[in-house]
């Protein structure tokens, strides 16, 4: 006999089957989204799968204050509120297409540059306004619009000494069931604050019968 546990504001259902629970990943439902750390496609996250090498983050609070962030690209990585930009920016002062920010990698030396793109409010960078391009150093604030203040975090591998592993050994993500009795971190937004859990630094989990799924492997 399988049991599900249906979760207001995603499509989809967990099932437990006997005694390997299941559980088939649901999209957020249009109107009353839930958003689940580490997944694609829901509020304050890449609409897809960074492809390419990142470079560095933007981070914002200025939505709230459990943060959003976005990955930096090699390349062009257009700011706006059209969705067809690489950082997408859903707030009524922000123009379609309104700033964009150049990785170039080049020597192995990182170079950054912003500017705005003929936005209707302007963009600000430490709260300067933008005229042309600015370059763009780690801790750097720009703001886009009237509201949406972004810390910059920029990341060279280089100087920071990280290399890719040649003997590096690639798992299969698991999917496991680890009981409510955790240090767990809050979600809010969810059914029931105590149930919705996420272990930190685990990519994704859902409650399910009283336990919870997490997606990306064993707790260390």
């Amino acid at each position: 006999m399988s049991s599900n546990t249906v979760i207001p504001g995603i499509q989809g259902q967990a099932q437990t089957m006997g005694n390997a629970p299941s559980f088939s990943f649901p999209s957020p439902v249009q109107g009353n989204p839930t958003a689940i750390p580490g997944v694609a496609g829901q509020p304050g996250m890449p609409s897809q799968a960074p492809q390419g090498q990142i470079f560095g983050f933007l981070f914002s609070v200025s939505k709230t204050m459990a943060g959003e962030f976005w990955p930096l690209m090699l390349g062009a990585n257009t700011l706006g509120r059209g969705t067809g930009n690489s950082i997408v920016l859903n707030e009524s002062t922000v123009s379609e297409t309104h700033a964009s920010i150049h990785v170039i990698s080049r020597a192995k030396k990182l170079i950054v540059y912003i500017k705005d793109d003929q936005s209707k409010t302007g963009t600000l960078l430490n709260g300067e306004l933008l005229r042309g391009e600015a370059d763009l150093k780690n801790g750097d604030v720009v703001t886009i619009g009237e509201h949406y203040e972004l810390y910059v975090v920029l990341i060279n591998a280089y100087d920071l000494g990280l290399t890719e592993k040649a003997d590096f050994s690639a798992t299969t993500p698991s999917m496991f069931v680890q009981p409510n009795n955790a240090p767990f971190m809050q979600v809010p937004g969810t059914p029931s604050a105590a149930q919705a859990t996420v272990v930190e630094g685990q990519s994704g989990a859902m409650p399910v019968g009283g336990h919870t799924i997490i997606m990306g492997g064993p707790v260390k």
